[in-house]
C-alpha cells in the first residue's frame, strides 16, 4: 500500500501560489487549492483558520521568493543586481509581481519589507562608500520608481524585448546615470575624479 500523501503548510502555500500565478488572487479559493493537491479540503482548514490567514501567509512567501531574486550574483555590480533580480522576477512570475505590486491592499506594507531588505543589500555596494544614508535612500526611491516602472511594463506584456541582455543594460545604463548624478551633486571634483579614473580603466 503506498505511502499516505500528507499536505502541509509548503504544500498547500505551494499549490496557491501555482494557483495565484495562473489565474490572479481573486480566483484563489480553498477548493481551488484542494483541487490542484487533489485532495479534500480538510488540510486546508486544519492549517489555516481563514483565507485572510492563507492569503497574508501567501504574500510573505511571494515577498521571500522575490528577495531571493534581488540577491543573485547577476553581475559584480551588486547594487545592479537589486533591479536586475525584480525585473527578472516580474518576467517569470507576472501575475505574483502584479499581486504584490499592483493588486493587493497591502502594497505599503509589502513595499516596506522589500525597501528594508534592498536597502541592507545596498549597504554592502561599493557606492555605499562614497554617499550618505539619505543619498543612498534617495538613490534607491529614484531606482525603484524606473525598476517598477519597467518590471510592470513587462509583467503586463507592453515591452517586447524581454531579453535578459535588453534588461541588463538598460537598468545599468539607468542606474549609473543616477548614481552619476547624485556624486556629481555631492562633489564636482569627486564626480571628475572618478570619470577620470573610469576612462583609465
Amino acid at each position: 500500500m503506498p505511502p499516505k500523501v500528507k499536505y502541509g503548510r509548503e504544500e498547500i502555500l505551494n499549490g496557491a501560489l501555482s494557483i495565484v500565478n495562473r489565474e490572479g488572487l481573486d480566483k484563489l479559493s480553498v477548493r481551488r487549492i484542494a483541487r490542484e493537491l487533489s485532495c479534500s479540503t480538510t488540510p486546508v482548514y486544519s492549517t489555516f483558520r481563514s483565507m485572510p490567514e492563507l492569503e497574508n501567509s501567501l504574500i510573505s512567501r511571494v515577498i521571500d521568493i522575490l528577495i531571493s531574486y534581488t540577491e543573485k550574483d547577476y553581475t559584480e555590480n551588486l547594487f545592479l543586481n537589486i533591479g536586475i533580480g525584480i525585473v527578472f522576477f516580474a518576467r517569470q512570475y507576472r501575475k505574483l509581481y502584479r499581486v504584490l505590486f499592483l493588486e493587493s491592499d497591502k502594497f505599503k506594507e509589502v513595499l516596506e519589507r522589500f525597501h528594508n531588505s534592498t536597502d541592507q543589500q545596498m549597504k554592502k555596494a561599493q557606492i555605499s562608500q562614497l554617499i550618505d544614508e539619505e543619498e543612498r535612500k534617495d538613490i534607491l526611491r529614484k531606482m525603484w520608481i524606473f525598476t517598477h516602472g519597467l518590471a510592470t511594463l513587462i509583467s503586463t506584456g507592453y515591452i517586447e524585448n524581454e531579453s535578459d541582455e535588453f534588461i541588463i543594460d538598460l537598468l545599468g545604463r539607468t542606474g549609473g546615470d543616477v548614481i552619476s548624478s547624485t556624486i556629481y551633486q555631492k562633489d564636482p571634483e569627486l564626480f571628475k575624479k572618478l570619470v577620470s579614473e573610469g576612462k583609465k580603466k
